[in-house]
């Protein structure tokens, strides 16, 4: 598995100063699971180091300049967008993408716009490379490293990434009707902790009450799961998923551990403990009666376990 992901996140010495942004998450915990493909739009434009550049309002139009010669780079640095988009376009492997933040190329959002006087606007912009890519890639996860310091972003982001990392899977293993089916069953209750609307239109395009051919209920599909994905879950979701899972295991295990599972979601709900408190109730309870719906959920463990994602207080809000 494959990520695109700003060089500098990863050691690159490819700053304006020569020097990295090394993140942490980028280089222990994603290098752990993915290989990268490493871009920088900057570099073959700019050389390193470099001449420092900002993202300037030209009458409603944002152009990147050379804080010091005033040069526009806008096209040259569309251009190496462009080149990047097609490498990952060529490449089904990469699954996702992490961008470095406030970046004039890089920046997802909230990057810095001034005026034509050199004064900073209230307004934000967005960066060169990351407007291509998500024109170009709607559906693909794509995020920025700062806003992965966010425990609820970083859990979403990471759930959707090996959430779409499995439909590629899926999708390149001579799919058909039946493995769709038995793929959909496995993310219903991931589904749902990202949007009830969503668990039933996917529940009725796998349905195919109208009998369309198998291409088209899977490009149908694949179109609202990865939209799904890219929908943030929350500590109401979660707590409703987790309900409908005990609906599974309630009449197996006895009152004394109903009661420790609803006080347990209640610490959840108030936020005294992390998700990973019922859940492991919750599978523990199914394991003891073999309960193989609710084990085969990838709910319950969306990526891997040592990434330890559910274990902060703060990954779901």
């Amino acid at each position: 598995m494959k990520l695109a992901i700003s060089a500098c996140l990863d050691g690159h010495n490819v700053t304006y100063s020569a020097s990295n942004n090394n993140d942490d998450f980028v280089r222990k915990s994603l290098s752990k699971y993915f290989e990268f493909m490493h871009f920088c739009p900057e570099l073959p434009v700019l050389g390193t180091p470099r001449e420092t550049i900002r993202l300037v309002d030209f009458d409603g139009e944002l152009r990147v300049i050379s804080n010091k010669t005033i040069k526009d780079f806008t096209n040259e640095l569309t251009t190496q967008s462009l080149h990047i988009v097609k490498q990952i376009q060529n490449d089904p492997s990469i699954y996702g993408v992490v961008l470095k933040s406030k970046s004039p190329s890089c920046g997802l959002e909230r990057v810095k716009v001034y005026a034509k006087n050199g004064m900073s606007m209230p307004s934000n912009g967005i960066g060169v490379l990351a407007k291509e890519l998500k024109k170009h890639f709607p559906l693909l996860p794509i995020e920025e490293n700062n806003r992965l310091l966010d425990a609820w972003l970083r859990e979403n982001f990471m759930m959707q990434l090996f959430a779409y990392a499995d439909f590629e899977k899926f999708k390149s293993n001579t799919p058909n009707m039946g493995k769709l089916v038995e793929f959909h069953t496995g993310y219903k209750y991931l589904i749902m902790s990202k949007s009830t609307v969503a668990y039933k239109n996917l529940g009725n395009i796998v349905a195919n009450r109208s009998k369309k051919e198998f291409k088209d209920v899977l490009s149908e599909y694949e179109t609202e799961f990865k939209k799904t994905l890219q929908l943030k879950s929350s500590i109401k979701k979660t707590i409703n998923v987790l309900e409908h899972c005990y609906g599974y295991v309630k009449d197996f295990i006895s009152k004394d551990e109903k009661e420790s599972f609803f006080e347990s979601l209640d610490n959840f709900r108030n936020k005294i403990v992390p998700l990973i408190a019922p859940i492991m109730l919750l599978e523990m309870f199914a394991k003891k009666h073999d309960c193989e719906y609710i084990l085969k959920q990838k709910f319950l463990a969306p990526y891997p376990k040592a990434l330890a994602l559910r274990s902060d207080l703060e990954a779901l809000k």
